[in-house]
């Protein structure tokens, strides 16, 4: 079994405390009164109960806390998907949603009660208009044309 990773020199148990009492982040504040108990000679397991994770997560803990200090235990946010669209798109097709012939075509999203809610073209636009209108906005950009969804259902 390999020697657990040393905590930083520049802190002790008391420090960690009362930084943890000012903490506004209760995921921090468990963190940080798990590295307390840490610097107070407790086990690593005695820590990771407290903190109620394991000693892989503890492990990770320390590692943060020694490279970041106390605000490398604060929560972090996701990165999150990357975007379906490429980056050359999206200002064209923000361009469309925003434009005048789209906005007098579209009218607004009325709930029907019991069924899932769904758009209503403005009166006298057709669905060929609105495609066709969109199609405008998206042919410089070489994106190609949606596709109709078939109307026939296929046996099964």
């Amino acid at each position: 079994m390999s020697a657990p990773i040393a905590l930083r020199d520049d802190y002790d148990g008391a420090l960690l405390r009362r930084l943890a009492k000012a903490s506004k982040d209760a995921n921090q504040t468990r963190r940080l009164f798990s590295l307390a108990l840490i610097y107070d000679r407790a086990s690593r397991g005695e820590a990771a109960s407290l903190g109620g994770v394991t000693l892989q997560i503890i492990r990770d803990w320390v590692l943060r806390f020694n490279a970041e200090g106390p605000d490398g235990l604060l929560d972090r946010k996701a990165p999150g998907g990357s975007p379906r669209k490429a980056a050359k798109s999206r200002p064209l097709l923000k361009a469309a949603m925003s434009a005048t012939a789209l906005n007098r075509a579209v009218a607004t999203i009325t709930p029907i009660p019991g069924t899932v809610t769904r758009g209503r073209l403005a009166p006298g636009v057709t669905r060929q208009t609105l495609l066709a209108r969109f199609q405008e906005f998206l042919r410089p950009a070489g994106i190609p044309p949606p596709s109709s969804p078939s109307r026939t259902t296929s046996p099964s």
